[in-house]
């Protein structure tokens, strides 16, 4: 054997390996690392350090592209074959029950499901398959499935038929999953049967907040407006604004309407097929504040969230890659304390805003503007943290004249070649490279790496953090703010995510030395997501700006230093301010 063969063997040995391991991780999601470990020995990626040399090797990263896809298949399949096992072993649907692949392939039926839908229902069951014997019911299912868009995160139930005689209905629920592919569920239930409705589950299914749970669950105990009212100690008005939303949520145009899309549709069905890590954040605690959306002149709309003071101090915070606008950084009781009226939008494709891609730091600009003139904001003050950091340095370079100050928290750096990535966290540096050379593969990746949901994204986030950081998510409080924060970023599937790795894996458009608004950079010794070695170099840019190092502080430092950020954020402007300060020992606060 020459050489030449020797190297050829061992190329094809590394390269069906690799294939071999993208599998491995079809099977188990969690792997995801191992693999970007295995694509860059495979490829070398050190010795292409530069955007302009690696097309070639983008070229060889999209030839593995069908094995990816392939993968994602047959993670899709394992979950659809252990949700059936588990459903197996289900006997808390007492309903002939189905639930389909959009192809009517069954993978799941109830102990009454076992039977044939009766005559009358329109729905047969044939080797594992199933059939319509009703044209009227199965025209009026195909137009329910082309009316849900694609992709949809909004779960609806409609009746499709009622029988006369018995008044039983045959219903459609169409339930959404992360993976993307939506199931179809087909009930045959008895409407006066209520079965076991709480208010859980009607927030699980229809996406209610409290409120509005609290008011449908007395709606559907048979009781008037006033009643509800007394009970729950609010106005009728409020009743009636809480039904409004009810009734757009569940689809529905009145009270009668109403209790037979729910009793027709029970909230359990809901809870069996969409497991915890495939919940999208339930908002139990959360009032109309938290869940306000806008429409932008593009027709997108934009969510948001207030916290605080409604006519205190306006503050807008920009969240960070894992985050959303439920990414609170202390207690509602100390924001009031604070004055603070403070303000979190969802970037396009997180929680409540439609997805634009790919968002440039313009466009983000832009829709910031539209949400300031919405909420009649001439001047307020700006806090980015993490990536939000680098989103809130380009709002104060496109929208000087209405930020007061802003305060750059654990700000990541300008990366204007991959020789600066490396001194990021390897698992960091090698999806901007992946950004760089092969984005479309590196979306199939992000697939992988949020497969589990938000509490399995969390403990894989948790491994590369410092300890300090690390402690954070001991505190049940904060472990649940941050799992409904990323529930949120995950709610309309991994675009999100991308947009923020691709802005990481490119030079911004503006140079820190155009800036003309007030900056504070506030920076952890420790941090090693966002080492201060590589934010020192263009903080020291910006005109004004004072920097606050803090030794033992990490990357989440904002959660520990909130009120001293604050404090700072709204002293009154110094004459001095051009000069850079260094703090160091700032005491943690909890």
């Amino acid at each position: 054997m020459n050489s030449d063969q020797s190297s050829t063997d061992a190329v094809s040995l590394s390269h069906w390996g690799l294939i071999d391991r993208i599998y491995e991780t079809g099977q188990s999601p969690h792997a995801w690392p191992l693999l970007l470990d295995s694509l860059f020995n495979n490829f070398s990626f050190d010795e292409n350090p530069s955007f302009a040399d690696s097309t070639a090797l983008g070229a060889s990263l999209r030839d593995l592209w069908p094995h990816f896809e392939r993968a994602l298949s047959l993670n899709t399949h394992i979950e659809h074959v252990a949700a059936s096992t588990a459903a197996s072993t289900r006997t808390d649907f007492p309903y002939p029950l189905v639930v389909v692949t959009a192809t009517l392939d069954i993978i799941y039926r109830s102990v009454e499901g076992i039977r044939h839908f009766p005559p009358q229902s329109g729905v047969e069951v044939q080797n594992q398959k199933v059939i319509f014997t009703n044209s009227d019911v199965e025209n009026r299912l195909s137009a329910f499935m082309n009316s849900t868009k694609a992709g949809t995160t909004e779960r609806f139930v409609i009746p499709l038929y009622c029988d006369e005689n018995s008044k039983n209905y045959l219903v459609a629920i169409y339930l959404p999953r992360m993976s993307g592919d939506g199931l179809l569920a087909l009930g045959w239930f008895d409407p006066a049967d209520r079965g076991e409705l709480t208010t859980e589950h009607f927030r699980q299914l229809y996406d209610l907040t409290n409120a509005e749970s609290n008011v449908l669950h007395h709606i559907l105990c048979g009781e008037e407006t006033s009643e509800v009212a007394d009970f729950l100690s609010i106005t009728p008005a409020t009743v009636r604004t809480h039904l409004k939303s009810v009734y757009r949520k569940t689809s529905t145009t009145g009270k009668s309407e109403l209790i037979h899309a729910i009793r027709c549709g029970p909230a359990l069905l809901g809870r069996f097929l969409m497991p915890r890590n495939e919940m999208y954040a339930d908002t139990e605690n959360a009032d109309s504040r938290h869940t306000q959306t806008m429409t932008l002149s593009n027709g997108r709309r934009l969510g948001f969230a207030e916290f605080g003071t409604p006519d205190g101090v306006p503050v807008l915070l920009v969240h960070n890659m894992i985050g959303s606008r439920l990414q609170l950084p202390t207690s509602e009781d100390n924001l009031i304390a604070q004055n603070l009226r403070l303000i979190v939008p969802d970037r396009p494709g997180v929680g409540l805003s439609d997805i634009r891609a790919p968002l440039s730091l313009q466009d983000w600009s832009s829709d910031i503007n539209e949400l300031a003139d919405h909420l009649e904001l001439e001047q307020f003050n700006l806090i980015g943290s993490s990536i939000g950091a680098i989103y809130a340095l380009a709002l104060a370079h496109h929208q000087p004249d209405r930020i007061r100050r802003l305060a750059m928290v654990s700000c990541l750096p300008e990366i204007t070649d991959m020789r600066k990535a490396r001194h990021l966290l390897p698992s960091t540096c090698k999806l901007i490279f992946l950004a760089r050379v092969a984005p479309a593969l590196l979306a199939i990746i992000l697939k992988f790496v949020v497969r589990r949901g938000p509490e399995a994204y969390l403990d894989q986030l948790i491994c590369d953090l410092p300890p300090l950081d690390q402690q954070l998510c001991n505190d049940p409080a904060f472990n649940r703010m941050i799992v409904l924060a990323i529930g949120e970023t995950l709610r309309q599937g991994t675009t999100a995510l991308l947009n923020d790795i691709r802005l990481m894996a490119r030079p911004w458009h503006f140079a820190p030395e155009s800036i003309r608004v007030p900056v504070d950079v506030w920076h952890g010794l420790d941090d090693t997501m966002a080492p201060y070695s590589m934010t020192q170099a263009f903080a020291g840019r910006i005109p004004d700006c004072r920097q606050y190092v803090i030794e033992k502080e990490s990357h989440w430092l904002m959660y520990r230093q909130w009120n001293t950020i604050v404090a700072e954020l709204l002293r009154p402007p110094q004459n001095d301010s051009a000069t850079i300060e260094r703090t160091t020992n700032l005491g943690a606060q909890c």
